[in-house]
């Protein structure tokens, strides 16, 4: 059995004179390189602080102090998981930082997949990006925090498989992730961006019968909202979420799930004028609405998909700048989505035009 340590101050003749002569050992089991160490001190009282210390610590089993508990309570946990692999704790942590390193990223799945959409919306046909929004909602929570780097195929393939009620189901989950991992999406269908003229954007607010369905269009066009009927950003915003200055889309409603304001402009100000302060924004049976209003306006849905946040975005960009309007749109910094499909032939005075900033 190991001889008990003397954890004492002690007094160094050699060191008489300098200020700091007395000194505490420290010994090798307490140490993290295990090596002994001798820390000195102006004052026996000062030296008899760490002395009382480690004292405490060594009574306690508490042994490579130096070392966090926390830090060696996963170490124990993670040399108990490789016991019988023939893998000791540092080459499994030499493997895993030279998988991080090869794969040039510390991103969780849910950040690669939410740049993946921003930067990918307008390239996928229109029921290749609603599968691919929907994702997110179909996997496992967990997998969603997991780290890109460590994900395996038969971690694909677990979260696929999460509450999926059929092979096709799994494989259609896990090519779609596979997909967001590789940023690779397939197939893609890359489509003209059609935007609203003046006239139209008047005929669109002219076609609403009440103040509610005003307000929900105005939304639409000059704050870019997207608008799904069924689970879009616009079906999920409440009135409380609207303020003099900007709406706020949170997580919840945001398609990417990522919550960002989004300005509110003059045009759209006078629009939203006597506004409820609580409430639903939308009206009942929006898409029934909507699709009313479109084709009373002279709107073809098919061809003008998504128009009114094309519009918005088109004259906004030209309006504001590339940054406001990332931030307003809820791309991510990398995106080139703007510069993609929304650099068209718009002068800065219709978009000031078109948002009502200058007179």
């Amino acid at each position: 059995m190991p001889r008990r340590p003397s954890l004492t101050p002690k007094q160094d003749p050699t060191k008489a004179g300098t200020g700091s002569h007395w000194y505490v050992t420290t010994p090798g089991s307490m140490t993290p390189d295990g090596s002994l160490r001798r820390s000195y001190f102006p004052s026996e009282k000062d030296a008899d602080k760490l002395a009382k210390k480690l004292r405490a610590q060594y009574a306690a089993g508490i042994r490579h102090a130096a070392i966090d508990p926390i830090l060696a309570r996963d170490a124990a946990s993670a040399a108990e998981l490789l016991k019988g692999l023939g893998v000791s704790l540092t080459d499994a942590a030499r493997a895993y930082a030279e998988r991080v390193r090869a794969t040039g990223t510390t991103e969780t799945f849910r950040e690669r997949y939410d740049k993946f959409l921003a930067a990918n919306e307008m390239d996928w046909s229109n029921r290749y990006r609603r599968d691919m929004e929907k994702l997110a909602d179909k996997l496992p929570p967990e997998f969603m925090k997991r780290r890109v780097a460590e994900i395996t195929e038969a971690n694909i393939q677990e979260a696929a498989g999460f509450r999926a009620t059929g092979a096709t189901a799994i494989d259609t989950r896990a090519r779609h992730i596979r997909a967001a991992i590789a940023s690779k999406p397939k197939p893609r269908k890359r489509r003209e961006v059609k935007i609203f003229s003046a006239d139209q954007v008047t005929a669109l607010l002219g076609s609403c019968k009440t103040k509610e369905e005003t307000r929900a269009v105005a939304l639409m066009l000059f704050a870019g909202v997207r608008p799904d009927a069924e689970d879009g950003e616009l079906v999920k915003l409440t009135w409380e979420d609207v303020t003099a200055a900007h709406i706020y889309v949170s997580e919840k409603a945001s398609k990417t799930g990522a919550e960002r304001l989004i300005p509110i402009r003059p045009r759209l100000r006078r629009l939203l004028e006597g506004h409820p302060k609580t409430g639903k924004i939308v009206p009942a049976q929006w898409r029934k609405t909507i699709q009313r209003i479109r084709k009373d306006a002279g709107i073809d849905g098919s061809i003008y998909q998504d128009g009114a946040r094309h519009t918005f975005a088109s004259n906004h960009l030209v309006a504001f700048g590339e940054d406001a309007t990332k931030d307003a749109m809820g791309h991510t910094a990398e995106s080139r989505t703007l510069f993609k499909f929304y650099r068209r032939a718009i002068t800065a005075e219709a978009g000031a035009t078109y948002f009502k900033i200058t007179t």
